[in-house]
């Protein structure tokens, strides 16, 4: 994983607006990129990560969270690859795609960015996948199901989107 440069872990302060049974008071986000080049020489990707940050950023008004968290986007589909293969975790099997990965104990989640701003079914919508990842540590479990039953119930609540489930489980 060496090769691939961390390019910025933006570090923003942010008070959320939401309802006060929803959000703490204040907020530590990072919000960084993992990205095999420079701005300049692939300004398509930092485009892709900008678009995919706003929408994490949106989810993050809407749902409950940790305090303090870094939040990583891997923006296409090769660095994600590396990263899953390198966390030992085939990022596409037959019967579940991956959409994210998150780490209790260090406090960071790992988004496929490609997938905030190209869905590929409708069990992967944003705000699904992101809801499901922010359920991990709200619930402080490793529960698939219990991750994806809350994740289900808060787009339901929170959101405009129709409440699907985030993952294909059997």
């Amino acid at each position: 994983m060496s090769r691939f440069i961390v390019f910025a872990i933006l570090s923003i302060g942010i008070v959320l607006t939401a309802a006060p049974q929803r959000a703490f008071s204040q907020q530590r986000i990072q919000i960084g990129l993992v990205a095999p080049t420079t701005p300049k020489d692939s300004p398509d990707l930092f485009k892709a990560f900008f678009e995919e940050k706003a929408i994490l950023e949106k989810a993050l008004s809407l749902f409950p969270h940790q305090q303090s968290w870094t939040w990583v986007i891997y923006p296409d589909e090769a660095t994600w690859k590396a990263f899953t293969h390198h966390i030992n975790i085939d990022g596409d099997g037959p019967t579940r795609s991956y959409y994210g990965q998150t780490d209790q104990e260090a406090h960071v989640t790992y988004l496929r960015g490609w997938t905030l701003t190209h869905p590929n079914d409708d069990r992967a919508l944003p705000m699904h996948v992101i809801a499901h990842e922010l359920a991990y540590p709200y619930l402080r479990t490793r529960s698939l199901r219990a991750a994806d039953d809350l994740s289900v119930e808060w787009v339901r609540k929170y959101t405009n989107e129709p409440p699907r489930s985030a993952l294909s489980i059997p």
